[in-house]
């Protein structure tokens, strides 16, 4: 069955007011889970391009360390629960900051 291509007619009669909404989703966390013996899950949610784009530049460069520093502000931006700013959660994994939070939790 071939795919039906929407025409600018179809867009103006369908109900589009969900897709401004933002995308959640849970992800199971492999390599902690395998570490606690259970299955570790976060909640994330979408970025939007333009906040995607402004992440990005934040650090500049082709190195490898640039491409990190990026996707680690990605994943600040991005996980909802937990919440990687919690000073108490990142205290109980002897966290200080929020991006070392994240890579305890994501690393395992």
């Amino acid at each position: 069955m071939a795919e039906k291509i929407l025409s600018f007619k179809d867009l103006l009669e369908d109900d589009i007011k969900h897709i401004k909404e933002i995308p959640e989703a849970t992800v199971k966390l492999d390599v902690l889970s395998d570490k606690l013996g259970k299955d570790v899950y976060v909640k994330v949610k979408g970025i939007r391009n333009s906040e995607y784009a402004k992440l990005a530049s934040t650090y500049s460069g082709d190195d490898d360390s640039a491409t990190y520093e990026n996707s680690m502000m990605v994943i600040l931006n991005g996980v909802v629960e937990p919440d990687l700013h919690d000073k108490d959660a990142r205290d109980r994994f002897g966290a200080r900051t929020p991006k070392e939070f994240a890579e305890m939790i994501i690393q395992g």
